[in-house]
C-alpha cells in the first residue's frame, strides 16, 4: 500500500481561494486514493491532482514528517506548515 498526495482545488474560485487543501491517502493506486479520499471525508470537491510518496526514496526527516502528519484529512495551508510540509 502507497501514500498518496491529493490536492484540491476549485479554478472557479477567485486567485488565492483556489486552493482547497491536501489530503494524505493511503491506498493501492491513485484511482483507489481518490475513492478513499471520498469515502474518508478528506475530498472537498474541486479538481484534483495526486502523487504517489515514493517513501523509499525520501530522508528519513522527511518520511518522519509524513509519519506525523494526519492522514486521511484535509490539510490547509496552515497545517501544511504546522507539520513541515509545505
Amino acid at each position: 500500500m502507497g501514500l498518496w498526495w491529493l490536492s484540491f482545488a476549485n479554478p472557479k474560485n477567485p486567485p488565492g481561494e483556489r486552493f482547497l487543501g491536501v489530503a494524505l491517502v493511503e491506498a493501492d493506486s491513485y484511482p483507489e486514493a481518490i475513492r478513499r479520499a471520498w469515502r474518508e471525508g478528506c475530498n472537498p470537491g474541486g479538481e484534483i491532482q495526486g502523487t504517489e510518496l515514493p517513501l523509499s526514496q525520501l530522508s528519513n526527516e522527511i518520511r518522519l514528517l509524513l509519519a506525523k502528519a494526519p492522514h486521511h484529512r484535509l490539510l490547509d495551508k496552515d497545517h501544511l506548515v504546522e507539520y513541515g510540509l509545505r
